[in-house]
């Protein structure tokens, strides 16, 4: 099959245009055992001829949670909601450093914008769908964090209690 060239016209384009998962997210277990993952196909109408893909993974038991939504065309990324990345993510044009949970959006989706909201795996699934112009047909299923008592925490204790 013959690589589909696609020009800065119609990546806004798709973008811009409706579009909707029609499967439901089905998680499996990804890397070495600590994330899930789900991926789905979407469907656009205005541009039936690309591969636009809906990608949702979660680490199982890191805290604060860590979890990650992207849209990819052709395979590659153009629109992604990272929450809890875990560590810091330097933008190589601005230079500037971001922390926490943040967005990547084409066209410079090297380029991490902060988001400072405090929102469930629901809302900002909901929030990920209306910035990619995307409807869900499936049905919800939150995450399976495991809730034992062996969690990760982003940041080791010192091993003292507040006692």
């Amino acid at each position: 099959m013959a690589e589909i060239k696609i020009d800065d016209v119609t990546y806004q384009s798709i973008l811009d245009s409706e579009k909707v998962i029609q499967a439901d997210l089905v998680y499996r277990t990804k890397l070495n055992g600590d994330f899930r993952e789900a991926q789905a196909p979407v469907l656009c109408a205005a541009h039936p001829e690309v591969n636009i893909r809906f990608i949702s993974l979660y680490h199982i038991a890191r805290v604060p949670r860590k979890f990650c939504f992207l849209l990819t065309l052709e395979g590659e990324r153009i629109l992604a909601l990272d929450v809890e990345p875990g560590h810091t993510h330097t933008n190589p044009l601005s230079l500037k450093t971001v922390h926490g949970t943040h967005w990547h959006a084409w066209p410079d989706v090297e380029e991490a914008r902060e988001d400072g909201q405090s929102c469930s795996h629901w809302e900002w699934f909901m929030m990920f769908l209306r910035r990619a112009n995307l409807s869900y047909e499936g049905t919800y299923e939150k995450p399976k964090f495991d809730t034992h008592k062996d969690q990760i925490p982003l940041i080791p204790s010192d091993g003292q209690g507040d006692d």
